[in-house]
């Protein structure tokens, strides 16, 4: 049976709300993570990422997705390879602007970087691009897997 779209009524809710319902135009159903690889001395993990989200909206052909401090190697969905951009702001708090070093002037940098990628405005690090052989399948509402491999590295 097929998912219905997500009702605009609903999407103003808060998460505490009863019915609360994601921005995300799909439904995440199930999520594996794998770590292949801990470096203690570099504070860094590889591994993987394997989602299975089910899509909301007929027209879905972009996957946001938040994966902070993060190097994302490869995506891919159902098997295909997929065309991705990842793109973390706060990693470029205040190297731009050299003449600002206050405290103020980088707790507000750094608010306005997270709210770039808020989840619940729909937006992320990494954004997807659905292969166009899939774009049935997701107007169908079936089921999507993506597998990221990533290096995710925490700062000193």
């Amino acid at each position: 049976m097929p998912l219905t779209g997500v009702e605009p009524a609903r999407m103003n809710r808060k998460k505490g709300d009863k019915g609360f319902e994601s921005p995300r135009p799909y439904k995440l159903t199930h999520q594996v993570v794998c770590i292949n690889n801990i470096n203690f001395q570099r504070k860094s993990v590889v591994g993987f990422v394997e989602l299975t989200i089910f899509p909301t909206v007929a027209n879905l052909n972009r996957i946001k997705l938040n994966s902070k401090q993060c190097r994302i190697y490869r995506v891919r969905i159902n098997d295909l390879e997929a065309a991705f951009i990842y793109n973390d702001p706060t990693l470029e708090v205040c190297h731009s602007e050299s003449k600002q070093r206050n405290l103020n002037y980088f707790s507000n940098a750094y608010a306005a970087a997270v709210s770039a990628v808020d989840p619940d405005a729909g937006n992320g690090e990494l954004c997807i691009k659905v292969p166009s052989e899939l774009w049935k399948h997701v107007d169908d509402f079936g089921s999507l897997v993506l597998i990221h491999t990533l290096n995710c590295v925490h700062g000193n």
